[in-house]
C-alpha cells in the first residue's frame, strides 16, 4: 500500500525555515523536488507544527496512508530511524497527528537533530538553527533521508 500523504513536520515562515524542529520539513522538501510521484504535505502559512493535527483531520486519509517525517531529540544527530507506530515521545506535532486520527499507528521516519545540554531547555533547542558544523552535514543526512522516503515510497508501493 503506498504512502498517499508524506507529511514534513515544520512551523511556517523564515523565522523558522532552518531550526532543528522544520528538519522533516526541510528533508521532505529537497526529496520532492526530485519526486512527484506522492503527495507531500509541508507547513502551509498559518499552521503550526503542534497545529498539524487539525489540518490533517481535514485530508480524510486512513492514518497508515501518511508518512510522517520529523525532528527527533531522542536520536543523535544524523541519525535517521523509520517506526511504524508508537508513542509521540514528547514531539508536540506527531501528538497533535495522533490526536486527530485518534491512533499512534501512524508510519514515521524519525531524523535525529541530538539532544540539547542540561543548560538549554527541549523548546529552546528545536527552535534553534543547527550549529555550523551540523549545518557542514546536514546535506548529506538530507540526502540520506531522502534516500529513505524513495525507499519507503517504493517499498510501499
Amino acid at each position: 500500500m503506498p504512502f498517499m500523504v508524506v507529511i514534513g513536520l515544520g512551523n511556517p515562515g523564515k523565522k523558522y525555515a532552518k531550526t532543528r524542529h522544520n528538519f522533516g520539513a526541510r528533508a521532505v522538501g529537497a526529496w520532492f523536488e526530485n519526486h512527484t510521484d506522492s503527495e507531500v504535505l509541508l507547513p502551509k502559512a498559518g499552521v503550526f507544527m503542534n497545529d498539524f493535527g487539525g489540518l490533517i483531520k481535514t485530508l480524510e486519509v486512513r492514518p497508515l496512508r501518511f508518512l510522517l517525517v520529523h525532528d527527533d531529540i531522542e536520536l543523535p544527530f544524523g541519525e535517521i530511524k523509520f517506526q511504524s507506530g508508537g508513542s509521540a515521545k514528547g514531539h508536540n506535532g506527531v501528538r497533535s497527528v495522533h490526536n486527530a486520527l485518534g491512533t499512534t499507528d501512524v508510519p514515521r521516519l524519525r531524523l535525529g537533530v541530538g539532544r540539547p545540554g542540561a543548560e538549554v531547555e527541549v523548546n529552546e533547542f528545536v527552535l534553534d538553527i543547527f550549529t555550523e558544523e551540523e549545518e557542514e552535514k546536514l546535506g548529506e543526512v538530507i540526502e540520506r533521508a531522502g534516500n529513505y522516503l524513495t525507499q519507503l515510497a517504493g517499498r510501499a508501493g
